[in-house]
């Protein structure tokens, strides 16, 4: 099924007597059950919220539909490990932001209207439907599987300096997905109201789930392989090497990495690939200069 016929699909559904009946059947007592539950789980009051709208049912039917699908794709990613999970985890992550991209802008009514009136109130917890989705991701699914998801990244990136073939993409689409669900209520500006957090305002989660990490083994990587390289090599092949490595982690950042950590990465590089290594370079300065006199 193509793309717009899946978005055919869901479009379809949504608009059908069958989707209405099912999120409207709730009566009164049903209604103030639901109210209690909302209370309890996302931190909004029942004078603040009126189950009674549609609108209002339909977000939280929403939510409770995206957390038990989640719950499915949690429990069947639990049979997997190292680069299958990875892999996994990358597929399930783009499918569900396409349905959530899908539904968002079906239910763009719900945005404008009855979500922005919240958000106006003060009611916390009310995200647009994308952000709503993204935030249940982050919850369910990212926050117990970032470890496993790091360390599969990074061992890549070894095997990928090392020589070998790696599927770069994988690492592109787990990447882009910390920095995807990067935000958290502060991203919000409370004084417009708005009811989409900032995504590209905070890379906290990238940073600190995978950068930090990303960059302490990249200096340990090459300390190792500076030393032994010019142990073993001589100060022009060394410097030929230098420059080759510079331009494999730039390219590296831009294939697969946030643009912003290069500005992180050049420095350490630097540090370790030349600053680390001037006494060894000039020491072999010295000794081609004292050669080429001899001769």
């Amino acid at each position: 099924m193509s793309l717009r016929d899946q978005r055919n699909a869901v479009d379809t559904y949504f608009r059908s007597p069958e989707y209405d009946n099912a999120l409207l059947q709730a009566s009164s007592n049903q209604s103030q059950k639901k109210i209690e539950s909302v209370k309890n789980d996302n931190e909004v009051s029942d004078v603040q919220l009126n189950m009674g709208i549609p609108s209002c049912q339909i977000y939280f039917n929403l939510q409770k539909t995206l957390k038990e699908h989640l719950e499915y794709i949690v429990q069947d990613g639990s049979y997997v490990s190292g680069e299958d999970f990875l892999r996994f985890y990358c597929k399930a992550w783009i499918k569900y932001q396409f349905i959530s991209r899908i539904v968002d802008s079906l239910l763009n009514f719900i945005n404008k209207n009855w979500i922005f009136r919240q958000r106006a109130a003060g009611v916390k917890n009310i995200y647009d439907i994308n952000t709503m989705a993204l935030k249940i991701w982050q919850d369910m699914f990212f926050k117990q599987a970032n470890h496993s998801l790091t360390r599969t990244c990074l061992t890549l990136i070894k095997d990928e300096r090392d020589g070998k073939q790696i599927d770069s993409s994988l690492i592109r689409e787990a990447v882009q997905s910390y920095a995807s669900i990067g935000f958290n209520e502060a991203d919000i500006d409370s004084r417009n109201s708005r009811t989409t957090l900032s995504l590209s305002s905070s890379l906290a989660i990238y940073k600190d789930y995978f950068e930090k990490e990303f960059l302490q083994e990249t200096q340990q990587y090459y300390e190792f392989e500076s030393k032994n390289f010019l142990e073993n090599n001589s100060f022009n092949t060394y410097i030929k090497k230098v420059t080759q490595r510079f331009q494999e982690e730039e390219n590296r950042v831009q294939r697969c990495l946030h643009p912003t950590t290069l500005q992180t990465l050049k420095p350490i590089l630097e540090q370790v690939l030349i600053k680390n290594q001037l006494d060894g370079i000039y020491e072999e300065a010295m000794r081609l200069l004292k050669d080429e006199k001899i001769e």
